[in-house]
């Protein structure tokens, strides 16, 4: 059966459309939770009678279900998945003048990676905004992460260093204190790095999220 509500990542064929689309969402009680401008696309909760009509809807490209990401892998492998050295201990590739986007379920400040390494941390999880905040892990998996990439090792002695020490991190939270979050957060965080790109100047964007397979 149809649930009453569904999360729903709509496709629409261009930006006429999109705004087209958006405005007879609202005017049918439709909730829209995010503009996805770059990919033509609007995240909508709608209801679930209404999605034949939407997925023939004349302005729709596609639609998908705006499933649920989680954290993903929670143990140190990443050395050996990547056939990486480690290089703790040592002064190679250590990263300096790398910027990296996180967008996990946050970043808790420590002396592995203080404050002084932190480029800005941006919360998607409180409203359908990118809000600038104080940088905080109420799950935990973005600071873990945050720490295999760029942690330096002040914490132990110099042993325990992530691949990049010297590397600069932006923190974007999409996961909630459970450790899940939605597709379309995910996008938004995307979005926001490129269309600031000119300012914050990432190199790498890391997604250690699992999203399940409907289509």
């Amino acid at each position: 059966s149809v649930p009453d509500t569904v999360r729903v990542i709509i496709r629409t064929r261009d930006g006429s459309a999109r705004e087209s689309l958006k405005r007879r969402l609202r005017a049918h009680g439709d909730h829209v939770t995010a503009d996805h401008a770059s990919i033509n696309a609007v995240a909508a909760t709608v209801h679930g009678a209404d999605l034949r009509a939407l997925v023939d809807d004349p302005d729709t490209d596609g639609v998908s279900i705006d499933a649920v990401v989680a954290a993903h892998n929670s143990t140190n492998t990443l050395l050996g998945t990547l056939l990486l050295p480690d290089t703790s201990g040592t002064s190679s590739g250590t990263g300096t003048g790398v910027r990296v986007a996180i967008i996990d379920s946050g970043l808790e400040l420590t002396k592995d990676l203080p404050s002084t390494r932190l480029l800005g941390f941006f919360d998607l999880t409180r409203s359908d905004q990118v809000a600038s905040a104080s940088p905080y892990d109420d799950y935990g998996h973005g600071t873990h992460v945050a720490g295999l990439i760029a942690g330096n090792g002040a914490n132990s002695n110099g042993y325990y260093k992530g691949i990049a020490p010297g590397a600069t991190v932006l923190a974007l939270k999409v996961l909630d204190k459970n450790g899940s979050g939605y597709t379309s957060d995910v996008i938004q965080a995307i979005e926001f790095v490129i269309a600031y790109q000119s300012v914050l100047r990432i190199d790498v964007i890391n997604l250690s999220l699992g999203h399940p397979i409907f289509e």
